[in-house]
């Protein structure tokens, strides 16, 4: 850089024009026209030392120089150029010689070298223009290359590592959520995108639209639940071209509506963990079925799954899910089958359950879902199974129960209900098995429950452990024909005789009335029950002695008298009891039988505080 250094005598400042650089004015005659004088230094800024750069040196301004420009009234604009340089600050000084005698004016500027930027700056602009209507030709170009194609055969766009614009773009369309996912090398869902477009490159016709987006949605499930390292059996998957060819998928077949169109995916107890993946969702036009239970699968169910509109069967059952009971589950209006029990789920019973109007199967047991059986559920009436057991539900039994007719299963055990039981449950002619055991149900038995016509095809009834009062009238289950199990033991108060019509039960298995206040003696009529298995009639105030009539009971299995008042010995007809694996009585007393040895599948005998004489066999 070609610098100046200030001029130390007296001396007088002025801002020339060009006209005066050019004709000497102002006081400063100029001995050649169009030349300017320049004191020359240069200054070293690093070392701030001037050096002199020689003697004066001239440079052209002519109209014909390198710096023509027009005769201006104001000052000249810097920078300007003058013989390769530029002209970035002047300013003319008249020096005065010692006696006062005003010398040759000099104009004194910064000048720079002109670099070859300078030189080329209009070429490079020019370039730098076409460069950029380029770049914006090959983004439009792009753009309209990347949209979605209906011809199959189409080749997309490949934005990175295999993965196609167009495929990615058909996958946004169906499942928005996932864009980001795709976009994640890390996720399930980017490998399974690349490994499909991958597949379409060497089959391109075989991949229309929907078979790309059904191999997406399975290979992102697969990849999301464990895969290879934990699947007990992933025959095919990702190795079979159809994916109707991998294990537990199945496709409709042809003349169906749904040929080779995914209809039901079951994978039963087969080493699945990971969480569901939104992505399923995908197969909403033609899943029919989603069985899953016995698995490890964690995690939450996918809002998504309410988008399953075709989904007749769900069953996740035996899994570890969390969290809520998803309220889009009422979305699935073709949903007949619905078994989400033995997970973790900790939420209330939505009450968008009564949209469903077509289920028959409803399984929520074995979770921890609290709050109220909703009422909606009155409105479920093609219903034939509700199964709420081993939850922490409370507050009464809805009466709107009473309005499945056809119900034919009531699992309500093992919760913390509440209240009397609802006289209007006697009108479900179908049930066949109720179960409320293990509440806090309170109060009598309704009268209507033992009404000539009442529950006809029951055959379970249940309501052992609860706080149940009252007597058993003497027509005591005469519409119950078909009754095969009948449990009213437990922590219960009921009181007064056993009934005899209880004894016209021929079909009846098992009879547990223990843990009650019932008094009298064992009747006779206890050989009616031909088909007993179980028979506990322990912790009450029975007395008398045991009837003969136990000869009879060639199926029991299990006799317990224990905690009563029997007095008497033991019956000879006891060895009549040919399939009795356990005995237990109490206060009996008189001599052994020797009947009693010859019960060869004999387990437990249990013969407390009785005072029985005589001797034991060897064998034992």
């Amino acid at each position: 850089i070609l610098n100046y250094t200030e001029v130390k005598p007296k001396k007088k400042k002025f801002t020339p024009t060009i006209a005066d650089m050019r004709s000497g004015s102002n006081g400063a005659a100029q001995t050649q026209p169009g030349v300017v004088w320049v004191n020359g230094v240069d200054h070293d800024e690093e070392s701030n030392n001037s050096m002199s750069h020689g003697p004066d040196q001239q440079y052209d301004i002519s109209e014909n120089g390198a710096s023509a420009l027009e005769d201006e009234a104001e000052p000249p604009n810097f920078p300007m150029s003058i013989s390769g340089f530029t002209l970035v600050e002047a300013e003319t000084v008249v020096e005065e010689d010692s006696i006062g005698n005003n010398s040759r004016p000099t104009i004194v500027f910064d000048a720079k070298p002109i670099t070859w930027w300078r030189r080329n700056q209009l070429l490079l602009s020019v370039a730098l223009v076409i460069l950029t209507i380029g770049i914006t030709l090959l983004v439009v170009f792009a753009s309209k290359n990347s949209t979605i194609s209906d011809d199959p055969t189409t080749s997309p766009t490949t934005m990175k590592d295999g993965i196609e614009k167009s495929a990615f773009d058909l996958v946004i369309s169906r499942s928005p959520q996932a864009e980001g996912k795709l976009l994640d090398q890390s996720t399930p869902q980017y490998e399974a995108l690349r490994w499909v477009t991958e597949k379409a490159q060497f089959d391109p016709s075989f991949y229309t639209d929907y078979r790309l987006l059904q191999q997406y949605s399975l290979v992102t499930f697969f990849l999301s639940t464990g895969s290879i390292s934990s699947w007990e059996n992933h025959g095919g998957w990702l190795e079979a071209s159809d994916e109707c060819e991998w294990h537990g998928v199945e496709c409709g077949a042809k003349g169906s509506g749904f040929e080779n169109m995914v209809t039901r995916i079951q994978l039963t107890s087969n080493g699945i963990s990971g969480s569901l993946p939104n992505d399923l969702a995908i197969l909403s036009s033609s899943l029919s079925s989603l069985v899953l239970e016995d698995n490890s699968l964690s995690g939450a169910i996918p809002d998504d799954i309410g988008q399953l509109m075709l989904l007749t069967d769900l069953n996740l059952s035996g899994n570890q899910l969390i969290g809520n009971l998803p309220e889009v589950i009422g979305e699935l209006e073709s949903l007949v089958l619905l078994d989400l029990s033995q997970n973790t789920f900790i939420s209330t019973i939505p009450t968008e359950i009564g949209m469903l109007s077509v289920l028959r199967s409803m399984k929520l047991g074995n979770n921890q879902l609290f709050g109220s059986i909703p009422p909606e559920i009155g409105l479920l009436h093609h219903l034939e199974e509700v199964d709420f057991q081993k939850n922490n539900l409370s507050y009464a039994i809805p009466a709107e129960i009473s309005q499945l007719s056809s119900l034919k299963k009531l699992h309500l055990q093992e919760n913390k209900l509440l209240g009397p039981l609802p006289p209007e449950m006697s009108s479900l002619s179908e049930l066949q098995i109720m179960d409320i055991s293990r509440n806090f149900v309170f109060g009598e038995i309704p009268k209507e429950y033992w009404q000539l016509g009442s529950l006809p095809n029951l055959e379970h009834f249940d309501v052992s452990r609860n706080l149940l009062l009252g007597t058993l009238p003497n027509n005591f289950a005469r519409s119950w024909k078909r009754l095969k199990v009948l449990r009213l033991g437990g922590r219960n108060f009921l009181r007064g005789t056993i009934p005899k019509s209880l004894f016209s039960l021929g079909l009846l298995e098992v009879l547990d009335m223990s843990s009650n206040f019932f008094i009298g003696t064992i009747s006779e009529s206890v050989a009616k029950l031909s088909n007993i298995q179980i028979l506990d009639l322990s912790n009450n105030y029975l007395s008398g002695e045991l009837p003969q009539a136990f000869s009879n009971l060639k199926k029991l299995q299990v006799l317990d008298l224990s905690g009563n008042r029997i007095e008497g010995g033991l019956p000879t007809s006891i060895g009549g009891l040919s399939s009795l694996k356990s005995f237990c009585a109490t206060g009996i007393s008189g001599s052994i039988p020797a009947e009693l040895w010859s019960l060869t599948r004999l387990e437990t005998l249990h013969l407390i505080g009785t005072s029985l004489s005589g001797t034991l066999p060897s064998a034992i």
